[in-house]
């Protein structure tokens, strides 16, 4: 593997382990750019990034796996950073003012009725999708549900987008 291809896998991963722990920037904007990296490192092996010496050294079976772990990662350190230190953090003076108790309740009690809904809904909206993952670790939600709820995107929405630009290239 030649050294630009490492590093658009490296840069890649760290982009979406970023965006995982609370950037500012939609999980999916990474895993679109990777699918465009893939995709023009097979249509035009000419690039100077992607200058192997046959061809295209972005695949996509290495880049789509790499890009599940990362977002699974950093999914779940924010689910074990609330499980095993949220409690503190929320009784911090600035976050209490940020999420005062009723606020706190009002979200327990739809991570009970809705569950997984919750997940899904927060996934897509990047300045809440965070503190949210945050809560359903305070919460003791149970992990399996939590790792299920963005199983379903992981194996839909960003497999497919994922693809789909590729294919377009």
């Amino acid at each position: 593997m030649e050294d630009s291809a490492l590093y658009a896998y490296v840069v890649i991963f760290l982009l979406i382990i970023a965006t995982g722990l609370g950037a500012p920037i939609p999980e999916e904007l990474p895993i679109v750019a990777a699918g465009v990296m893939v995709g023009h490192a097979s249509a035009d092996p000419d690039l100077p990034m992607f200058d192997g010496p046959t061809g295209a050294t972005l695949r996509w079976w290495i880049m789509l796996p790499l890009c599940i772990v990362a977002v699974v990662i950093g999914d779940t350190f924010l689910y074990l950073m609330g499980r095993f230190f949220g409690q503190r953090l929320l009784e911090k003076k600035w976050v209490r003012k940020l999420l005062p108790d009723e606020k706190k309740k009002r979200i327990e009690e739809n991570f009970k009725q809705y569950g997984v809904l919750v997940l899904l809904f927060a996934r897509f909206l990047p300045t809440i999708r965070s503190p949210i993952f945050i809560m359903a670790g305070v919460s003791r939600m149970p992990y399996s549900p939590f790792r299920s709820g963005g199983r379903h995107l992981r194996g839909s929405g960003r497999h497919a987008a994922f693809h789909l630009v590729v294919l377009v290239r």
